[in-house]
C-alpha cells in the first residue's frame, strides 16, 4: 500500500478516484416560511460509500433539516463508479436575496497522482413574503424564541369554578367497590 502523496489540502477526506460534484434548489424563487429541497450529488469513480455529506453555511435564516441521502453505485472490474446525493430541506424564514455558497470537494486523482478539488457554484434565491402569518397566529421560528402575534398566551385557570361538578370515581367511592364487585362475581 503507498501512502497519500504529500501535500494534502485541509479538507481532503481520503477520497481516492476521480469525482465530479453539482448542486440544485428546487427554485430560486420562494416564499418565506416554504420549503425548498436543496441536492448536492457527488458523483464518479472511487469509493462512494466512503463519502459523508460536506460541511454546507446556509444562509442563517434558514431553518436546515438532516439531508436524506441517496445513492446508485455499481461495481465492476473497474472499481466502484456511480453517484451519492444528499437532499436537504431548506424553509426560509425571513424575507431576502440570499445565496447558498459553493461547496468543495478534495480528492486524490490516481490518474495524475495529484490532489484536485471541485467545486459545485452558488446559487442565489430571492425570497419573498412577510414573517407574519396571515391568520395572526403563532409564528415558531427554532433559532429564536415563539413570536405571538394579534394575542395573548391562554393561562392554565388556577380557580375551580363552583358551578361546574365533576363526579368523583375513585377507590374510596362506593361505585367502585360495587363495580370491582359486580365483575369478581361475574368470572
Amino acid at each position: 500500500v503507498k501512502p497519500y502523496p504529500t501535500g494534502a489540502p485541509a479538507d481532503f477526506s481520503n477520497s481516492v478516484g476521480l469525482y465530479r460534484i453539482s448542486s440544485e434548489i428546487s427554485a430560486t424563487q420562494g416564499q418565506v416560511n416554504e420549503a425548498l429541497t436543496f441536492k448536492l450529488r457527488i458523483s464518479g469513480k472511487g469509493n462512494l460509500k466512503l463519502l459523508n455529506a460536506p460541511n454546507i453555511d446556509f444562509p442563517n435564516d434558514f431553518e436546515v433539516y438532516e439531508p436524506k441521502t441517496n445513492e446508485k453505485i455499481a461495481a465492476n472490474l473497474e472499481g466502484m463508479s456511480g453517484y451519492r446525493e444528499w437532499e436537504y430541506i431548506l424553509i426560509p424564514r425571513y424575507p431576502g436575496n440570499y445565496e447558498i455558497p459553493q461547496v468543495s470537494f478534495s480528492y486524490l486523482d490516481l490518474g495524475t497522482k495529484k490532489y484536485k478539488r471541485i467545486a459545485s457554484n452558488p446559487i442565489n434565491v430571492s425570497i419573498e413574503g412577510s414573517v407574519m402569518d396571515s391568520k395572526g397566529g403563532v409564528i415558531v421560528n427554532p433559532k429564536n424564541d415563539v413570536t405571538l402575534l394579534n394575542k395573548d398566551i391562554r393561562y392554565i385557570e388556577s380557580e375551580w369554578n363552583q358551578g361546574q361538578s365533576i363526579r368523583s370515581f375513585s377507590a374510596a367511592s362506593k361505585w367502585f367497590w360495587l363495580l370491582v364487585m359486580l365483575i369478581a362475581l361475574g368470572f
